[in-house]
């Protein structure tokens, strides 16, 4: 996959098939769209380019809806990779593209750089100063061109619609697994490993410390499972966030990942960490010895819902 930070010539694509949006948290609804690019590419024997914007549109336009992210633009990159994306384009969402009428905003952008054969568009997506842009008004200035537009119909699981803005809201929640089901995969945490003070070690269970984007959406102070890979390989994680579980050792609330079954150094270099569920909040232990206590309970209860899966990495 080709990244592109900004377009200052038209790209030499072959016949281009593009779709535009946020796409934060690349979630159930997302990969219908995708899905749905990547065919009419093949179809047209052409490329499949998706254009995004950084940062999220509405962290500009509005607080309200988006005060967090579900996906860095890091975690993008790496997700829409795995998706056999041809083209990846990130626009630099400031006061200049925001004010663009949505005609000045396909003709100056889309159309001059990339010369689509064909525009794939969400059912919802809006487009231009004020979102005026509208899958009515696209097919209008695409007509003459010819370009072909196909529109995607919504999302559905359990009757209800998908969203970024639904699964921010489990996130907050803490109702990880929901959120999970409706981002199709586990919630994803990249982050370079930090130095810590070595408490986890001291216990017996090493911790790698994440550093985690303050822009990143987080769920609320507790113990989690998932996985965790570091280069190729992919273990199994117990995950802690907030602040120490003893009356000796308490401060800021920090992130945490037991790999089961690693062994090295990891200071430094990038761990991508995903939250598959929840298991308890945080509870402040009297000793050292209760904490080590309930942590081999956890691992325990991990283990019941992970079973095989949890114990021994896997390649």
């Amino acid at each position: 996959m080709k990244i592109y930070d900004a377009m200052n010539a038209p790209l030499r694509i072959r016949n281009s098939v593009v779709t535009i949006g946020n796409f934060d948290g690349l979630h159930r609804g997302h990969r219908a769209i995708l899905s749905v690019l990547m065919r009419r590419a093949r179809d047209m024997r052409g490329e499949s380019v998706v254009v995004t914007f950084d940062p999220h549109t509405q962290s500009v336009v509005s607080k309200g809806d988006c005060s967090c992210v579900l996906t860095t633009r890091t975690e993008k990159e790496e997700l829409f990779s795995s998706l056999g994306i041809d083209h990846l384009v990130f626009l630099r969402f400031n006061s200049r593209l925001r004010n663009m009428s949505p005609a000045i905003f396909m003709s100056s952008i889309i159309f001059k750089y990339l010369n689509p054969r064909g525009i794939v568009f969400g059912y919802d997506h809006k487009f231009g100063n004020k979102r005026a842009g509208d899958y009515a008004l696209l097919k209008k200035m695409c007509l003459g061109r010819k370009v072909r537009v196909w529109k995607v119909s919504p999302y559905r699981l359990d009757h209800t619609i998908v969203s970024s803005t639904m699964i921010r809201k489990r996130i907050k929640h803490g109702d990880i697994r929901q959120a999970v089901r409706l981002l199709g995969g586990p919630y994803p945490l990249t982050s370079i490993v930090e130095q810590g003070n070595g408490y986890g070690r001291k216990l017996g269970y090493p911790t790698a410390n994440l550093s985690i984007s303050q822009e990143k959406c987080l769920f609320p102070e507790g113990v989690y499972y998932g996985s965790a890979w570091t280069g190729k390989r992919r273990y199994a994680a117990a995950i802690s966030y907030g602040r120490r579980e003893t009356a000796f050792a308490q401060g800021s609330p920090v992130f945490e990942a037991h790999l089961s079954g690693f062994s090295g150094n990891l200071y430094g270099k990038k761990l991508r960490v995903f939250v598959e569920g929840r298991i308890r909040n945080q509870v402040i232990f009297p000793s050292e010895a209760a904490l080590v206590h309930r942590i081999e309970k956890d691992i325990a209860y991990i283990k019941t819902i992970k079973k095989e899966d949890f114990f021994g990495s896997h390649n």
